[in-house]
């Protein structure tokens, strides 16, 4: 009777490796964009289809999957 071996350590090593791109603050959309802080402010307070963030206190963060859907739509 033959055993098989499982190797565990693999499934945990790829999901470890794969990297998500963490949160980015209003500063760094800015940058990412080439506008100011300002505006990147005035995108998350317009009244229709504002710029996705969460706010956790006074933090502010934009998932960049939200970031580039988010501009695809208003402007391209």
């Amino acid at each position: 009777m033959a055993l098989e071996v499982i190797d565990f350590r693999s499934k945990k090593i790829k999901k470890n490796s794969s990297k998500k791109i963490p949160p980015l603050k209003a500063i760094e959309v800015a940058k990412r964009k080439n506008v100011s802080a300002a505006t990147v402010t005035r995108w998350m307070k317009r009244e229709i289809d504002p710029l996705p963030a969460k706010r956790n206190g006074g933090l502010v963060r934009i998932e960049v999957d939200d970031l580039e859907e988010w501009y695809d739509r208003n402007f391209i």
